[in-house]
């Protein structure tokens, strides 16, 4: 069965040390039993090639209204609501990438500079139309399925947001040279010998992919080659 799955790339900068992973893995075997400020780390492994994974939990005070009877009235008790959130950070290519959207990865960004201090992360700029040619140019067949335009403008006659789907492939180059920096969304459809999937791509850093579960972290280390590196493997970010 297919599912949809949301990731979020940052670009990271940790310019203090000469082996990052090595760091992370000690500030985080510091924590006092696993907690800090809001957080409770649940899990961390180096997954080998410069790369730590990390699973968390945000843990966030709310208030209720409970009625109580022995004094006939509404006291305010305080509870806690508890979110997961798992991430990597990838030192080959100075990437986190947050398994979900942007709540998710402003959570996880807090975790980080609380862990480690003032470190650099900010949102890594996707540019589709480049992506779309760099997809072709490494083996996949790609078609785009549909898009969402910004500041669509047609003949001067209509302009503002548009969401449409591509029923010509015809068009894809065209509709993609014209809007590249227009575009808010777009869906393609990657195929090659091994996988078939749909592959939503945002230009502020996140993607969705829609596929079957049991390939989705396999797509995604082939996504973390494909969007990150040029076709001789150095880093394009």
């Amino acid at each position: 069965m297919r599912n949809l799955r949301g990731y979020f790339f940052s670009k990271i900068n940790l310019n203090n040390t000469d082996d990052p992973v090595r760091y992370i893995i000690k500030a985080l075997r510091d924590l006092e039993d696993n907690f800090i400020e809001g957080f409770q780390l649940i899990d961390f492994f180096e997954s080998g090639n410069r790369t730590i994974r990390i699973e968390i939990l945000k843990r966030s005070p709310t208030y209720l209204l409970d009625y109580d009877e022995g004094s006939r009235s509404l006291l305010k008790r305080e509870t806690f609501i508890f979110s997961q959130a798992s991430f990597e950070i990838d030192f080959n290519h100075n990437i986190l990438i947050t398994s979900g959207g942007m709540a998710t990865n402003a959570e996880v960004k807090t975790f980080i500079r609380r862990l480690l201090g003032n470190i650099n992360v900010f949102p890594l700029s996707f540019n589709i139309l480049k992506l779309y040619g760099d997809f072709q140019s490494k083996d996949w067949i790609v078609l785009l399925k549909a898009i969402s335009i910004r500041k669509f403008n047609y003949k001067n006659g209509l302009v503002g947001r548009f969401s449409g789907q591509i029923v010509d492939t015809i068009i894809s180059d065209e509709i993609l040279k014209e809007y590249n920096k227009d575009i808010l969304k777009a869906t393609l459809e990657l195929n090659n010998r091994f996988l078939q999937f749909d592959l939503q791509i945002f230009p502020n850093g996140a993607i969705k992919i829609l596929a079957d579960a049991e390939n989705q972290e396999e797509i995604l280390d082939y996504l973390k080659i494909d969007l990150l590196e040029d076709n001789g493997g150095r880093s394009i970010i």
